[in-house]
């Protein structure tokens, strides 16, 4: 939990960012989330129980009615996440077999999540 705060807050002060709560819709909400797994997987080798508790945490910081719901699903397919993972999705391929998604959506929206200024 520690390490997390201090990586969110290090990110946060690095680029100046943070995530304005009005923007947060599913697929971006999904695609922050998957990414932060792949991350996991990927880089790090974690297992599937390090990864739970790190994404509760995660999903704790972000906070919401919709980003529980969403954690919680995601959480109860972790073993089918990291499956598609390591099999070569990318986080929005996960998203879009996961529901959240569509090819179709709007890439100016993720990025206004994932970089909005206040």
């Amino acid at each position: 939990m520690i390490k997390l705060a201090f990586l969110t807050m290090l990110i946060t002060l690095s680029f100046g960012l943070t995530i304005n709560k009005e923007q947060i819709n599913p697929c971006a909400t999904c695609d922050y989330v998957v990414d932060f797994v792949f991350t996991e997987v990927t880089q790090y080798n974690k297992t599937i129980h390090d990864i739970a508790e790190l994404t509760k945490d995660l999903c704790d910081e972000i906070g919401g009615p919709v980003v529980k719901q969403e954690c919680d699903f995601i959480l109860n397919n972790l073993e089918n996440i990291m499956d598609w993972i390591q099999k070569g999705f990318t986080p929005d391929q996960v998203c879009e077999e996961l529901g959240f998604c569509s090819k179709e959506f709007d890439w100016w929206s993720k990025f206004l999540y994932y970089y909005s200024f206040m």
